[in-house]
């Protein structure tokens, strides 16, 4: 099984907190730096130039627009008759065909927003993104909120959704479980002065990569991987600037997003057979390379990690190759 968490808006520049936790590590390459091109990448194997979502617009979200899109992930799983779990990804409504389930984020509308769509009474609408909680909000309205509510409430929100999904893993694990948290995007955008602290980002970090061990631990897949769609560049955004220099095509470290992995076995690729910088749409063939799935059709991507065999299996392969002479 593979575990994937999706970490809206992590930067590469924050990979030391990763690689202390044992994550191979490496940078990920966001060319437009916004979350709707990248995470529509980061799931179809397709640059925004071919998948055709290039902004945040509501016309890319409506019915008529799906069915435009290229395949996602979970259509090319399904094609291999894989079971996913895909909970709070933003950018995939409205949501599509799915075998198992697929819970959208944000932008989403409350009617629906599950796929089956009799599943969305086991969803809260507004613990999946507290953007959620603020649509009748106007932009100046959200920024004078108070700062440290707003961090308590995406602290409480965050762990509610991952109990409900531990749940929904409970009923059978699937072959592929995804799972997104988009708090740190929100944060940079709304609670810019707060998160600009050096305590208060680690503070926020650290409550985030714990939840992360906690769904490991309870889960424990084969695989974990991580990944962003983005970075964020929190020295220069103010109170009064709002969301949008947090991020974007205009800011260097903000194209920088992350691609974390981890095996529960301890075994580990070794870095050189790994590049130093991957592309959003590698991460879809990566992920059916893992499950040994081939693609239903094309992805302009290539996988960055390949199954290896358990260690003791490594063993016996390297004791067959002594015997053979090919190896000292």
């Amino acid at each position: 099984m593979i575990l994937m968490i999706g970490l809206d808006a992590y930067p590469y520049q924050w990979r030391s907190l990763l690689e202390e936790r044992d994550y191979r590590v490496a940078e990920l390459h966001s060319p437009h730096a916004m979350s709707a091109p990248a995470w529509t990448s980061i799931m179809t194997g397709l640059n925004a130039e071919t998948h055709g979502v290039r902004g945040m617009y509501a016309k890319d979200w409506t019915a008529e627009a799906a069915a435009c899109r290229p395949r996602y992930l979970w259509d090319h799983l399904t094609a291999a008759d894989l079971e996913s779990v895909v909970v709070n990804l933003p950018f995939s409504y409205p949501p599509a065909l799915v075998r198992r389930l697929l819970v959208c984020g944000y932008p989403a509308l409350p009617e629906h927003f599950t796929f089956p769509r009799h599943r969305q009474t086991d969803w809260e609408f507004g613990e999946l993104d507290l953007y959620n909680r603020r649509r009748g909000l106007t932009h100046q309205e959200v920024l004078d909120l108070d700062e440290k509510a707003i961090l308590e409430a995406h602290r409480e929100a965050r762990w509610a959704l991952a109990h409900r999904f531990l749940l929904e893993i409970g009923r059978g694990k699937p072959d592929f479980a995804m799972f997104c948290l988009t708090d740190l995007d929100r944060l940079s955008h709304y609670a810019s002065g707060a998160m600009r602290a050096e305590e208060v980002r680690n503070a926020v970090l650290t409550d985030i990569l714990e939840l992360v061990d906690r769904l490991e631990v309870q889960i424990a897949p084969e695989w974990l991987l991580l990944v962003s769609d983005h970075g964020v560049d929190l020295r220069k955004p103010t109170r009064e600037d709002g969301w949008h220099v947090a991020h974007g095509p205009d800011l260097k470290e903000s194209k920088r997003g992350v691609f974390a992995w981890r095996r529960a076995d301890g075994a580990h690729l070794d870095r050189q057979n790994v590049a130093q910088k991957l592309r959003l749409e590698d991460i879809t063939p990566t992920v059916l390379s893992l499950l040994d799935a081939a693609p239903i059709s094309r992805v302009e991507g290539r996988p960055a990690l390949f199954p290896v065999a358990p260690l003791d299996e490594q063993a016996q392969i390297q004791e067959a190759l002594r015997g053979m002479g090919y190896v000292e």
